[in-house]
């Protein structure tokens, strides 16, 4: 299950390229030029994404904290999905979904934690859903000892990077956090992605793995 849990992401972020491609080569030609003009009157935006963050490590190189990623069914727009099309949804997908406000305007959590086979599934619907997106979302995990977890710190996801905020996570911040990548791409009438106008326009840094001084043996494990 572990193995597959890795592979997964890698395998709906092959698709997602692919798509990309395609899309690329659907727009090329006059066509494309046209697309991306029209792209460039509405709104030619910059984002960063973040980078992974490092782990906190004992003095003998054992894991005290790291991240993981997990994925989010969403619904981006400003009303929740009616019971019909949930219903349709639930049927193709053979899961449950419950919407629930997120965060962010527009946008509405049908399933968090997305199980691999649920994440394959879901991924097949998307072109045929423009409201429908799949959100990776990171994790701060901790070791379950809870002296440790207090000298380990919290942290706090801020536009969409994970911060430190206390403990050694706070300590040791600047070097566990990285650089930001950051890219540019299109937004049509709706708001979307113009896929084929993406841009990386700088590679993300990760951060460096911290060894703090503390042996996890002292615990008695």
């Amino acid at each position: 299950m572990t193995k597959l849990r890795l592979l997964i992401p890698a395998i709906f972020f092959a698709l997602w390229a692919g798509a990309v491609v395609f899309r690329h080569f659907q727009l090329a030609g006059p066509r494309r030029e046209a697309v991306l003009q029209q792209g460039t009157r509405l709104s030619l935006i910059q984002r960063t994404y973040p980078p992974v963050r490092g782990r906190l490590l004992d003095a003998g190189g054992t894991p005290l904290a790291w991240s993981e990623r997990y994925f989010d069914l969403e619904w981006h727009e400003e009303i929740a999905p009616g019971q019909q099309t949930l219903t349709e949804l639930s049927g193709f997908l053979g899961f449950r979904l419950e919407p629930e406000p997120a965060e962010a305007d527009r946008k509405w959590i049908l399933k968090r934690d997305l199980l691999p086979m649920e994440l394959l599934k879901a991924n097949q619907i998307l072109s045929q859903h423009p409201s429908l997106v799949i959100r990776p979302r990171l994790e701060r995990i901790r070791v379950n000892i809870e002296d440790l977890r207090e000298k380990i710190g919290k942290t706090e996801l801020r536009h969409g990077e994970l911060v430190g905020v206390s403990g050694w996570e706070a300590e040791y911040d600047e070097l566990l956090r990285g650089v930001p990548g950051k890219f540019e791409v299109l937004l049509d009438r709706r708001r979307q992605w113009i896929d084929s106008s993406w841009k990386l326009l700088q590679k993300a840094v990760p951060g460096r793995d911290v060894r703090v001084p503390y042996q996890l043996e002292e615990t008695g494990m």
